[in-house]
């Protein structure tokens, strides 16, 4: 398929286009259609001025008109697919599956122990933990981390309920934040407010140059590959499952007294059946 597409966007070319840039856009359309301008350049390995050249040789004004043109070609490809049309279902699941297995291969190899250990560390030492971004890691987040016995709060960036829990944050406090392409302007905002009255961000991010990367005092990177605007959270969970196994393995102790206590509490409130 990628062939096919590549031959059909240099059809209506208008000067020389760049091999590299070319290639690695047929090869990772998926994400590239969900990526942002300076993330596509990143990955692509060319500067801001090579990719605008990249879309005018191919006859297109700016980004948007590419991904446009882009998203039909694939589309026309898929609609055209035998094994597509007569088992649509089957190839979806093989599809996502790959991306998945691709996910968690990725992550497992290239995840940097020693920040997840500074992590764990500053989130035990901290008073508490406020949680920022993606709405059901952040959840998650919050409540993986009270079971371990650390103190964390959930910050919605958008409206201004928020604003009272900024102002009572104490400054020996952390926070965690998430963000992935597209990043939410408003967290993004949120999180320069707070790096300006200093407190100490951590970020857990799709890449090195993100947004939230540049703010943060360390980062994590975790894959988020994943079929066009379809979002993978798989590796990011991953990541909070370890984190939350390797705190508790801290102090076993401590961590049976919470989850005790979190039984008991939950079986008198008659909060599950």
């Amino acid at each position: 398929m990628s062939s096919t597409i590549k031959k059909n966007l240099l059809k209506h070319s208008k000067d020389h286009v760049s091999e590299d840039i070319l290639n690695y856009v047929v090869k990772n359309i998926d994400s590239v259609l969900y990526s942002t301008f300076d993330k596509l350049c990143y990955f692509a390995k060319c500067t801001h001025d090579e990719m605008n050249d990249f879309f005018t040789a191919l006859g297109f004004d700016d980004m948007i008109t590419f991904k446009k043109a882009l998203r039909e070609l694939q589309n026309q490809e898929l609609s055209e697919s035998k094994e597509l049309s007569q088992n649509s279902i089957r190839s979806i699941i093989d599809m996502v599956t790959r991306y998945e297995l691709s996910n968690i291969t990725e992550f497992s190899n290239d995840l940097n122990l020693e920040i997840l250990d500074r992590l764990a560390q500053d989130l035990l030492a901290a008073s508490s933990v406020y949680i920022i971004g993606s709405v059901p890691l952040s959840y998650y987040a919050t409540y993986i981390l009270n079971v371990n016995g650390i103190r964390a709060i959930r910050l919605d960036g958008i409206g201004s309920n928020y604003i009272s829990t900024i102002l009572n944050m104490d400054k020996s406090s952390i926070v965690l934040a998430f963000g992935f392409s597209r990043y939410s302007k408003s967290n993004i905002a949120l999180l320069n407010t707070l790096k300006k009255s200093g407190y100490n961000i951590v970020s857990i991010t799709d890449y090195q140059e993100s947004p939230l990367a540049e703010i943060s005092d360390y980062f994590l990177v975790v894959p988020i590959h994943s079929y066009d605007y379809t979002t993978s959270y798989t590796s990011a969970f991953i990541l909070l499952n370890v984190l939350s196994i390797y705190i508790g393995s801290q102090d076993r102790t401590i961590l049976f007294q919470k989850l005790q206590k979190y039984d008991e509490l939950t079986q008198n409130m008659e909060f599950f059946f």
